[in-house]
């Protein structure tokens, strides 16, 4: 399941500083072998000097109390990747608007090549991410 996540989101999806924090050290679990459970993550987090800085045990103990069921991991982690987007392009828009009033001796035609280059790069690290690593038998039954 954590495959499932890793191929649909970043750390820098996450909105905020203790989430990217806590999958970051998630990651790092995965990576070295380690189960992640409540009590591996908070260890993991304190041996960091961590885990103050993402509100602690008993927050950590919240989310896990508040998240439904790993079986929708997917799906919550298409949330976090669909946010994160929203969140680029309003980002992004913002920069167009601020050029588009400060142009900077920019012409028309220079605005348009930075608004259209600034969402493509939105659009193609978004189908990137799509196109990730394939397991060879899924590709060879479709």
């Amino acid at each position: 399941r954590w495959d499932d996540v890793a191929e649909r989101v970043v750390a820098d999806d996450f909105y905020t500083r203790p989430h990217r924090h806590i999958f970051t050290e998630m990651a790092r679990l995965q990576e070295s072998g380690s189960p992640i459970d409540l009590i591996t993550l908070a260890e993991s987090l304190e041996r960091q000097g961590q885990l103050d800085s993402v509100g602690g045990f008993a927050y950590l103990a919240e989310l896990s109390k508040n998240t439904p069921s790993a079986a929708n991991i997917s799906a919550y982690a298409d949330i976090v990747r669909e946010r994160a987007v929203v969140r680029e392009m309003i980002s992004v828009a913002n920069e167009i608007a601020e050029a588009g009033f400060d142009p900077q001796g920019r012409t028309s035609e220079d605005l348009l090549d930075l608004a259209e280059s600034r969402v493509f790069k939105i659009a193609e690290s978004r189908a990137n991410k799509d196109e990730g690593p394939k397991n060879i038998a899924d590709v060879l039954d479709a």
